[in-house]
């Protein structure tokens, strides 16, 4: 079984948790769109379509932010009514101007939680470290992620060969290239 059985023993998070993303996004076709200009670098991450590539390359990007921030971190599930927000009767938070449940996890509850689900990208649509060092943020109807972090890791993220990702900067249009925003 991939989900946990027992809510009881999770941490769940508030709306003091997200008010830093918050405060510093809003509409439009820049990262700010998701991510706070609050970090160094900024890229956009593809999600594949084949299964085995997500599976992949969410591998390699929890690996990635594992280096950066290991330990636990925030993670969120937005509720959009198909996606499983693992939590059913945890309580919900604001981002974006959506329902989340945001829980405080490791980075392999990030990896397992949604495994057996037929989710379009099986991670958790919101992940952040405590400390804040770095955000990935799967809006509602987009294939893609935004992150913001140090620039190493975003050089290290748009580096690697099985994650398809653009390095992009504050004001750019940053949606990838082949994507549409809706």
């Amino acid at each position: 079984m991939s989900k946990p059985t027992d809510a009881s023993s999770q941490v769940f998070g508030s709306d003091a948790e997200v008010a830093w993303i918050n405060a510093q996004t809003g509409v439009g076709r820049t990262v700010t769109s998701a991510i706070p200009p609050v970090f160094e670098a900024y890229c956009t991450v593809s999600v594949p379509a084949d299964p085995e590539a997500i599976k992949v390359q969410n591998g390699l990007l929890v690996e990635t932010l594992t280096l950066a921030a290991p330990g636990q971190w925030w993670i969120g599930f937005l509720e959009t009514g198909i996606s499983d927000v693992v939590f059913q009767e945890a309580p919900r938070i604001r981002v974006y101007n959506n329902e989340y449940v945001l829980v405080r996890a490791g980075a392999e509850d990030a990896l397992r939680w949604r495994a057996d689900e037929t989710d379009k990208d099986l991670l958790p649509d919101l992940m952040f470290p405590p400390d804040r060092s770095w955000l990935v943020s799967t809006l509602w109807d987009d294939d893609w992620r935004y992150i913001g972090g140090p620039a190493w890791l975003i050089r290290r993220v748009a580096g690697a060969k099985a994650i398809k990702a653009r390095p992009i900067e504050l004001g750019e249009d940053s949606i990838p290239a082949g994507h549409t925003a809706i």
